[in-house]
């Protein structure tokens, strides 16, 4: 005779073995959600509650990312292999938790209810993702501090501090012989037209180099040379580097993803995790954005980002489908990057 506890789970691994992974998902979340009224110790179930709400992340974004076309079949269904594979380990631990404990899940008990009032139109869902035109005009005007990067290596993103800094990742421009050789491409955008903009580019001063694999990031001056329009008219961005952001807080990242036509990301952009020095995050970005400034809701730097994918979430090795920034306060908290940045001067 099997256990309501075999017969539920059951359900939810057919479920995942039928593909439809979300709705295993919420239903699991349902059950949390009737345990935590249930059982005073509810902190227990809370971590797989968290989880559940990770991996519909994932399942969003890989569903999104197929639509869009930036995935291919073979790339999807791996990802989905993984989101499954990671959900049957959830509901793995927490079955054998509920057993251990002798508990059995809480279904819960039909309730009378006052009819409800009408429905109102308006209504903010969690944090509000209400932004005000003034927002928006600020942030073009900070998009002009973004750039495209064109290397030996390839294709990226940077952004304008200091005093003619450009900012970028490590394994865009890896050393002083890389910068030499790149160029720095501003305004490479379409207008409200859809017409492209003029492009103005620059070349590096290698003079004035500094660079950390650790933390991704590279600091190079930005040479003016012959090009008559003057660096700081693109302005420069400015750094967060006291508040620490906090999971739920949202990001928006200008970048030239697969080193295209500048572009912002603007939707799906809740942070989801923060470890050590890494910020992740779910908004789209595209192989070309690295180096890309991450904003937070005051158009203050927070983090450059610099990859995605299975990242490592945590010291355990636990892994999270996302996209990976470095936090600013690492990054200026370094002095030979830090220095460069603030003063526009350091040694190589």
């Amino acid at each position: 005779m099997s256990r309501p506890t075999d017969a539920l789970f059951d359900t939810l691994r057919d479920y995942v073995a039928n593909g439809e992974v979300g709705q295993a998902l919420e239903e699991f979340r349902n059950v949390l959600s009737a345990q935590y009224r249930h059982d005073g110790a509810a902190t227990k179930f809370r971590s797989f509650d968290k989880e559940a709400i990770l991996q519909l992340g994932r399942l969003k974004l890989a569903g999104r990312n197929r639509r869009r076309g930036t995935t291919d079949d073979q790339y999807h269904d791996r990802a989905m292999a993984q989101i499954s594979s990671a959900v049957l380990d959830l509901l793995e631990d927490a079955e054998r938790l509920l057993l251990s404990s002798g508990k059995l899940p809480v279904k819960q008990a039909p309730i009378d209810l006052p009819a409800p009032e009408p429905a109102s139109p308006e209504k903010v869902w969690g944090r509000t993702t209400l932004k005000s035109l003034s927002w928006l005009h600020e942030g073009l005007n900070r998009a002009r501090s973004v750039c495209r990067v064109v290397s030996p290596a390839g294709l990226g993103s940077g952004f304008v501090m200091g005093c003619g800094m450009l900012v970028t990742n490590n394994h865009v421009l890896r050393s002083a012989e890389e910068a030499d050789a790149a160029t720095v491409e501003f305004n490479f955008q379409e207008d409200e037209t859809g017409r492209l903009c003029p492009v103005t580019p620059y070349r590096l001063d290698s003079s004035r180099f500094a660079t950390d694999p650790e933390l991704d990031c590279t600091i190079v001056k930005i040479a003016q040379g012959d090009t008559p329009i003057g660096i700081s008219s693109w302005g420069q961005l400015t750094g967060e580097v006291k508040k620490l952001p906090e999971l739920g807080d949202h990001v928006t990242i200008i970048q030239h993803p697969n080193g295209g036509l500048k572009q912002i990301g603007l939707t799906a952009n809740e942070i989801v995790n923060i470890f050590e020095s890494r910020l992740h995050y779910m908004t789209d970005t595209l192989p070309g954005s690295s180096g890309s400034p991450v904003f937070n809701d005051d158009w203050q730097v927070i983090a450059i980002h610099r990859a995605g994918g299975n990242l490592i979430k945590n010291r355990h090795g636990e892994r999270i489908f996302a996209n990976e920034g470095v936090l600013m306060r690492d990054i200026m908290g370094l002095p030979r990057l830090g220095e460069l940045i603030a003063a526009g001067v350091a040694p190589r």
